[in-house]
């Protein structure tokens, strides 16, 4: 399966543009209209991006727990520490060896990666016995 990344207009929070991209390695799609002219100027001291948010389709994993379930993505396993509502909090299953500060919210078909791993990688459950989703991963990077 290839990765697709989706990209979104970088005035969206301020206008709500529909102006949107989805790149499939060397390949862009654009689709959606910007709701707002293009830019005429350019400032160089705001043209510093403070973090930027990849949002790509990818697939997690989830092991039916004898209390709670674990969640896999990226050969990391993450065990709930909140629900609510409207959505489900993750805490990396590594917290107390390491106190590794890797989140994630999940909401329906969106999970969001809080913060990186101070660990490698490393899962020993066989994947193929796990449940399967695919989801629309969204990560702010700084």
């Amino acid at each position: 399966m290839q990765h697709k990344t989706m990209w979104i207009c970088t005035h969206y929070y301020k206008t709500q543009c529909r102006g949107r991209g989805t790149s499939f390695g060397k390949t862009v799609k654009i689709t959606g209209k910007h709701n707002h002219p293009p830019s005429t100027s350019f400032n160089k001291s705001k043209a510093v991006c403070k973090y930027v948010t990849l949002i790509r389709q990818g697939m997690i994993y989830v092991v039916s727990g004898t209390r709670n379930p674990i969640l896999i993505l990226d050969e990391n396993e993450y065990t709930i520490y909140s629900k609510r509502h409207d959505n489900t909090r993750w805490r990396c299953s590594w917290y107390f060896k390491t106190k590794c500060k890797s989140r994630l919210i999940s909401s329906g078909k969106i999970v969001e990666v809080l913060n990186e791993h101070n660990h490698l990688a490393k899962t020993s459950r066989n994947l193929s016995n796990c449940q399967r989703q695919y989801v629309y991963i969204r990560r702010r990077l700084t």
